[in-house]
């Protein structure tokens, strides 16, 4: 079995992974902000509602920071082993 590692590609996927959560991280960052400048919430049902609605989609989107920026890290995590196999492998082979 032949495993080979594209180290273009990824790098290429890590900087869009990267973008993608300074995407979201500003996105975040404006919602809050504008909800605050709006001081839209008053006392009744329905701004309750709004109010949990609100909050659960900047806790969704929050989420999503997480899962990208975790999927950045094992990416490259998976890169720094697999490159550190490789050099091994060349290494007992050179020294044969």
């Amino acid at each position: 079995m032949v495993i080979m590692l594209d180290y273009e590609r990824i790098n290429k996927m890590m900087r869009e992974m990267m973008l993608a959560t300074k995407e979201v991280k500003n996105e975040i960052e404006n919602m809050e902000e504008t909800i605050e400048d709006l001081g839209i919430f008053w006392a009744s049902n329905a701004s309750n509602e709004y109010a949990m609605r609100v909050n659960t989609d900047l806790y969704t989107a929050k989420a999503m920071l997480i899962g990208i920026t975790a999927g950045i890290k094992t990416l490259a995590e998976s890169v720094v082993r697999f490159d550190a196999a490789e050099r091994g492998i060349r290494e007992m082979i050179e020294g044969m």
